[in-house]
């Protein structure tokens, strides 16, 4: 499955880079995901999801993952391309998001859809082709359920090259991160680069 939704009528795949995620709030007329919103709903598990945001003179990556230390469930849609120079078929798929709770909007205004168990069967449902319901399935994610680590640099890189081309250009070193390193908890100070290991996914009879 990769990840950047391919739509069908796309002329290659380096669309799907740009469509890794999709606004839950209007996805079902955008005509991009318009069709697969009304029939190729999934359900993407991950161990949690990074954002990055700017502190001092680098980005820290904050890691996000549910208090209870359970998978996240996050909603998704997925799509199915064929490329016009092969006849193997490319599943592709994009996470939906939805605006951030209060803690979390400290790191970003939205952050992946997330789903509770009890919620993923009413969002699989095809036979479901209301919008409002289907929106109102996924919801911004509860005060308090999901938990920040601050992620710590493994140690720091010197990396040196040339300020420019031509003999009167100088050595200009620079002091880097390393990541990956450790993780601390911490109080939420944006969402989305998520872990992802399987795909739950209904298929449409159409």
């Amino acid at each position: 499955m990769h990840w950047g939704l391919i739509p069908s009528w796309a002329r290659n795949a380096s669309i799907g880079s740009k469509l890794i995620n999709a606004q839950c709030e209007s996805a079902s007329d955008k005509p991009t995901f318009r069709s697969a919103f009304r029939h190729r709903r999934c359900v993407i598990p991950a161990s949690g999801f990074y954002e990055w945001k700017k502190e001092a003179q680098r980005k820290q990556p904050y890691y996000i993952e549910r208090a209870d230390g359970e998978p996240l469930l996050l909603a998704g849609l997925w799509e199915i391309w064929r490329d016009p120079d092969s006849t193997a078929p490319l599943e592709s798929c994009s996470i939906l998001t939805t605006q951030a709770n209060q803690a979390m909007s400290t790191l970003h205004n939205r952050i992946p859809a997330v789903l509770e168990p009890e919620q993923c069967d009413a969002w699989l449902d095809l036979s479901c082709e209301d919008a409002e319901q289907l929106r109102a399935t996924v919801q911004p994610a509860p005060e308090g359920f999901l938990e920040v680590l601050l992620r710590q640099p493994a140690r720091e890189q010197l990396t040196t090259r040339r300020s420019g081309p031509g003999e009167g250009s100088r050595a200009v070193t620079r002091r880097r991160p390393v990541w990956p390193g450790g993780m601390i908890r911490t109080k939420p100070p944006s969402g989305l680069e998520p872990e992802t290991c399987a795909l739950r996914k209904r298929r449409s009879t159409d």
